[in-house]
Parts: C-alpha cells; sequence; structure tokens
C-alpha cells in the first residue's frame, strides 16, 4: 500500500503554506513541520486564509530548520512546479476541497474516519 499526499491549495494564500513545507522537505524536517503546521493551525489560519507570517515565526521553533536556506528556497520559487502539478492532479481526481481523499482514484463520498476506512478496506 502507498499513500500519496498532494497539495491543494484553495486558501487564500495557502501556496505560501506549501512553499515552507516543501522548503521543510528540502532540509529532510517535512514531518516535523507538517506536525507543527497541524499542531498550531489554529494561529495561523484565520477564517480559511493563511497568514504567512505568522506561520514563518512558528516554524523558528523546528530544531534544525535554516530558516535563511528556508527562504531562499521559497523565493527562487522551487515549490512552483510541485504546486501547480498537484493542483492539476486535483483537478484531474475532482478534487475541490480540502481535504479530499480518494483510494485508487476512488472519491470518499462521505467523510470521516469509518467510512475512509471502509473505501480503503474495499479496495485491498
Amino acid at each position: 500500500m502507498k499513500l500519496v499526499l498532494r497539495y491543494a491549495p484553495f486558501h487564500q494564500n495557502s501556496d505560501y503554506a506549501v512553499m515552507m513545507l516543501e522548503a521543510a522537505r528540502d532540509q529532510d524536517l517535512f514531518m516535523e513541520t507538517l506536525e507543527l503546521m497541524f499542531d498550531t493551525q489554529n494561529y495561523w489560519v484565520k477564517h480559511h486564509v493563511v497568514d504567512a507570517k505568522e506561520l514563518w515565526s512558528l516554524l523558528g521553533s523546528i530544531g534544525g530548520l535554516d530558516m535563511k536556506r528556508m527562504a531562499e528556497f521559497i523565493n527562487n520559487k522551487k515549490a512552483d512546479v510541485i504546486i501547480a502539478q498537484d493542483l492539476q492532479d486535483s483537478k484531474t481526481l475532482g478534487a475541490n476541497k480540502t481535504p479530499s481523499y480518494f483510494v485508487n482514484g476512488k472519491p470518499l463520498q462521505v467523510f470521516g474516519l469509518e467510512n475512509l476506512k471502509k473505501l480503503i478496506n474495499s479496495e485491498l
């Protein structure tokens, strides 16, 4: 079984969150950054709008994350190709909200953990 995560930066400024996450991946700190982002989302997302400055300040607490290197990664627009491809993939799959779940290309019709488990089991 393989889990594939795709970005769907549908909300205002959410592309900045993707860029920061990819910059952290470039430093082998993807999971630490992702976990911090989930844990602190109520601080840097207000009314579905990403506050990039607030997120930036929170990410500075991750040990080993080089913020200067992160800024260089973001300024070089290295994540733009990833964002463009993931948006195209979401369009192809018909994903129009976050989160959206697909198992072997089949969408989760009714959101919820039990429904996701059922969909996964039906494909195993």
